[in-house]
């Protein structure tokens, strides 16, 4: 339940299946989506309902670059991510005047768990993956604490529980 300074981050989980639409199962679809988009409303949702009877909060969702830019072969995961920032631009817009801010981390490629089930994190490089290749200008994928660090910059000093990196 989230606290008087609460921030709220929806997890990102990529399945990690690259499908065309034609080849993308109905139930795939349906559970990216649930994860994804659904899982950032709900989260969402309950937490605007503790924060508009505290009477501020922040909250910061999580998308990713696919949902900017989309990514060929990830359809659905691209698809969620943009209704993850569009769902985040509508819910600032509506709670701005409540003293809710609610805003949106869009990452690139990172290393997650999955990704090193697939390949030696040490092996892999945007270029060898041509969904993420226009993602990483560092030409390097991201590492889950560089995202984790993110929203703390985000917030202000009195809602951080360690200072900003």
């Amino acid at each position: 339940m989230p606290t008087a300074n609460s921030t709220l981050s929806s997890t990102t989980q990529d399945p990690g299946q690259v499908h065309h639409d034609a080849d993308l199962a109905e139930d795939v679809w349906n559970g990216i989506l649930a994860t994804n988009l659904t899982g950032a409303f709900l989260g969402s949702k309950y937490a605007i309902q503790v924060m508009l009877k505290q009477g501020s909060g922040v909250i910061i969702n999580t998308a990713s670059a696919a949902g900017l830019i989309g990514l060929p072969g990830m359809p659905a995961y691209s698809a969620s991510k943009a209704g993850v920032i569009q769902l985040t631009k509508v819910m600032a817009l509506e709670y701005a005047d409540k003293n809710i801010r609610v805003n949106c981390i869009c990452p690139g490629g990172i290393i997650t768990p999955l990704s090193k089930i697939t390949a030696d994190p040490a092996s892999l490089k945007p270029e060898d993956f041509p969904p993420y290749k226009h993602t990483a200008p560092t030409r390097r994928f991201g590492q889950p604490e560089e995202v984790a660090k993110t929203p703390c910059t985000s917030l202000p000093m009195t809602h951080r529980s360690s200072p900003a990196p």
